[in-house]
């Protein structure tokens, strides 16, 4: 129950300092949740996460958002989304493990 309320407050923390940046939640967040769970499991839990965020940050920010480009982009990155989601569930969990690392590196 520690872990779970110590993440709930990291959440918190690191989505407040990405919203200046407007990138870097799944980077910090992402090896913190990994401490608690698989990577298949943490990475629902961080997409879950950053859903959430994305919407606290249309919600007030959405007179600035530039729609031509959610309607040139937006689609494609809801494809690959899911495709993504599909697809991480066919990985063993080491490779799996090993992508996400890479990924936070770069």
């Amino acid at each position: 129950m520690i872990e779970l309320v110590a993440i709930g407050l990291a959440t918190i923390l690191v989505a407040a300092l990405t919203v200046p940046a407007g990138f870097g939640l799944s980077t910090m967040l992402t090896p913190l949740v990994l401490l608690l769970m698989g990577p298949h499991e943490a990475v629902a839990v961080i997409a879950i996460v950053h859903g959430a965020h994305n919407a606290g940050k249309f919600a007030a920010l959405k007179e600035h958002v530039d729609f031509s480009a959610f309607k040139r982009y937006g689609i494609w990155l809801v494809i690959g989304s899911i495709l993504g989601a599909l697809l991480q569930n066919q990985f063993p969990q080491d490779p799996l493990l090993a992508i996400i690392g890479v990924f936070l590196v770069i």
